[in-house]
């Protein structure tokens, strides 16, 4: 993929059990006028992980002890949200080749973070990322929380970076399917829900969420 996108040459996926499909052209430039979600990803089996400490706030190097924690015991960091006194972050610690051996290395860490911080570990966690158009990152969250909320599904983490083509919400695995299938009807399948983009307005256009029909 690098060379084609360092030099600017589309790419088209297709789906060897439909060769007739016409696929996804993927391009440096797109039209995301009305575009408000594009896709919808899931990971499953995901480690959610609460630091707490009083300790963070204005000290510097609390994350670095946090993180070298992680690459000493060869734990892959995911998804990450912070405040003041807390760090919220998911791990995936699918490369270890046995049950046994992933509840090591998770007590390891346990062990060793709870040295400087007060730690809540929870498994069978689930990462629903939706993936969108810059501009819209608020109806995409109150589109969302809409269907989660109706769904009665509580969010145990959310996470958006400044660029936030990508926000990913942590639900328990037993819900993430259920989730999944009702976020997808929403935004790709209902006409219950749709986003009205003005011509004026914020960046291209403004954009307002209908009412929703119940």
């Amino acid at each position: 993929m690098r060379p084609a996108r360092d030099g600017e040459i589309p790419v088209r996926v297709k789906n060897s059990y439909n060769p007739k499909a016409p696929g996804t052209l993927i391009t440096k430039t797109r039209d995301m006028s009305k575009a408000v979600l594009t896709s919808i990803v899931l990971k499953q089996n995901v480690t959610l992980l609460d630091i707490v400490s009083t300790r963070m706030l204005g000290q510097v190097g609390f994350l670095a002890k946090v993180f070298s924690t992680f690459e000493d015991l060869g734990i892959s960091v995911d998804v990450v949200a912070t405040s003041e006194v807390s760090l919220s972050l998911t791990l995936d610690p699918s490369k270890f080749w046995s049950r046994e051996l992933i509840q090591q290395e998770l007590d390891k860490m346990e062990e060793e973070l709870e040295k400087i911080a007060f730690v809540n570990l929870l498994q069978r966690r689930s990462i629903i990322s939706l993936i969108g158009n810059v501009q819209y990152s608020s109806l995409i969250l109150e589109k969302a929380f809409h269907v989660l909320l109706t769904n009665q599904v509580n969010v145990q983490m959310i996470s958006q970076g400044a660029s936030k083509v990508n926000i990913s919400l942590i639900v328990n695995d037993s819900e993430a399917e259920k989730c999944v299938k009702a976020l997808h009807h929403a935004f790709f399948e209902s006409d219950d829900l749709l986003v009205v983009v003005l011509e004026s307005g914020f960046g291209n256009g403004s954009a307002a969420l209908l009412p929703i029909e119940t």
